[in-house]
């Protein structure tokens, strides 16, 4: 955050690139110590900046970064549950921020949920979609057992149908 502020002496003469920025901008929105505001700043001085759509996809993973419980149950709503007509990058990014490391107890509680769905979710959703939600709502804390266990069932019972699936689960075990 010096470094974006220009406060490293050291490093004064070194100009950050728009990516280093959003960068910047989404691990202060993990910070727990950064008030709201001064997260939402950081993210407005590079939206500024840049003429890009990157503004976009990095805002859909900052709110779901700032998610709280409410907000955290209606995202996975969205995800698996709702047709949503949103780009695919867009919810993309949603994911991300709703599945962080720095989430991983807020989120704990979905891992069950994430097995139970993805099987509806590679049947309901487009493709790219479903390989999307995959990617970036795989569980990733420390249940390892179950995480393997889950993903061999859900390969075992995988409709023929599924090729995108069971190649990714496949993949997985």
């Amino acid at each position: 955050m010096k470094l974006f502020k220009k406060k490293l002496s050291e490093l004064a003469h070194i100009e950050s690139g728009l990516k280093n920025k959003w960068e910047i901008v989404k691990l202060a929105h993990t910070n727990k110590i950064l008030a709201k505001e001064q997260k939402l700043e950081f993210f407005s001085k590079v939206a500024e900046i840049d003429p890009a759509d990157t503004k976009i996809l990095v805002g859909k993973t900052c709110d779901a970064l700032l998610a709280d419980s409410t907000k955290l149950r209606e995202l996975w709503e969205d995800y698996v549950k709702r047709n949503s007509e949103k780009r695919i990058k867009a919810m993309g990014g949603s994911m991300a921020g709703w599945n962080d490391m720095t989430r991983i107890e807020e989120v704990k509680d979905y891992e069950r949920e994430f097995f139970n769905s993805v099987t509806k979710v590679f049947e309901e959703r487009p493709r790219e979609y479903a390989k999307e939600s995959d990617k970036r709502l795989f569980p990733h804390g420390e249940n390892l057992k179950m995480y393997k266990h889950k993903t061999v069932k859900l390969l075992e019972n995988c409709p023929t149908s599924q090729n995108t699936l069971g190649k990714i689960l496949d993949w997985k075990c």
